[in-house]
């Protein structure tokens, strides 16, 4: 499996939608499929690896023993939180396209995890398409 892309939106301390192309690009006919990720403290790189487990996982992502109530309090601390308290989201989404091989057959998968908090419960929603498009 090869992680193509990871797409947040209000996810953690990434507000609004940023989109992270991973796919790896040849460079003098060699293939580099290692993508490393550096940045300072803070900066967002168990971020986004807690928003690919998470994408893919869902509760599991957590362990295989957590409570419903935990995954959903989880879930509510992960939307993103601004500065400006008056342009708060209620809603976050972590999207990927991956590449999977099998049988010698590469197929493109979209996989889309979304939730909403509403009255304080947590409505969750997972979507995957074959094909980036969907």
């Amino acid at each position: 499996m090869i992680i193509r892309k990871v797409e947040l939106s209000d996810f953690g301390i990434y507000g609004g939608n940023e989109t992270f192309d991973l796919t790896p690009v040849p460079l003098n006919g060699f293939n580099r499929p290692v993508v490393l990720f550096s940045g300072k403290n803070g900066a967002g790189k168990t971020t986004i690896i807690e928003a690919i487990r998470l994408c893919l996982h869902g509760s599991l992502a957590l362990g295989n023993r957590v409570s419903r109530a935990a995954y959903e309090s989880y879930l509510a601390k992960r939307i993103h939180d601004p500065l400006n308290l008056a342009d708060q989201p209620t809603s976050a989404k972590v999207g990927l396209v991956l590449d999977h091989v099998s049988v010698g057959r590469k197929q493109t998968y979209r996989v889309e995890r979304r939730w909403c908090l509403a009255q304080d419960k947590v409505k969750e929603e997972l979507d995957v398409w074959i094909g980036e498009d969907g």
